[in-house]
């Protein structure tokens, strides 16, 4: 087990991350999104800045998502417009309710982001929406890997959800970080 520490504070919060991995796409397409449900895809550069900062507080507030509420405008920008990044938004009834980022490159991907916002939780969106992130993913031929990583801050059906659609754990490490501030919340 690897062990990282990105922590300034004595109030440190220790969790496990869990990398994972899919050598092939799965043999099911995903499902069709459910009723009311529909997806609006923004590719690299196109995606603003704004608009990921948005998604990731409101999908992560519960999940000590803050790395990139803590960087500057500038390291956001050039994160969410790299080349083969693409950000899918689940717009529910005409509301944004989730979302997904995959960077692609060439023979490798990586789902950045998965997520839902509290009131989408138990809706039955997530599976849907993570079997179209994968099946997105396999769209590239030249892939022959897909990356993601959760950790025991996320929701504790992640894990179990990642396993489910094929992605198994190739390594685990311990890690500590500053907890949320109440301006992050």
């Amino acid at each position: 087990m690897h062990r990282r520490t990105i922590c300034t504070s004595s109030r440190a919060l220790e969790y496990t991350v869990s990398h994972l991995v899919m050598h092939n796409p799965p043999a099911m397409r995903a499902p069709a999104m459910p009723s009311g449900a529909t997806l609006l895809c923004s590719n690299a550069p196109s995606i603003p800045p704004w608009y990921f900062r948005a998604l990731y507080r409101e999908v992560g507030r519960a999940h000590e998502w803050t790395d990139w509420l803590r960087r500057s405008d500038a390291e956001l920008e050039s994160f969410v417009t790299a080349p083969g990044t693409i950000l899918t938004t689940l717009l529910l009834d005409g509301a944004p309710r989730g979302f997904y980022m995959l960077r692609c490159e060439q023979a490798s991907a990586e789902l950045l982001y998965f997520g839902l916002t509290p009131d989408a939780l138990g809706r039955q969106l997530g599976g849907p929406l993570l079997r179209h992130a994968v099946q997105a993913a396999w769209e590239e031929p030249r892939l022959q890997a897909l990356h993601v990583n959760t950790n025991t801050l996320d929701h504790p059906n992640a894990l179990p959800l990642y396993k489910s659609v094929g992605f198994k754990v190739e390594r685990v490490e311990r890690c500590w970080r500053d907890p949320q501030s109440e301006s992050e919340k």
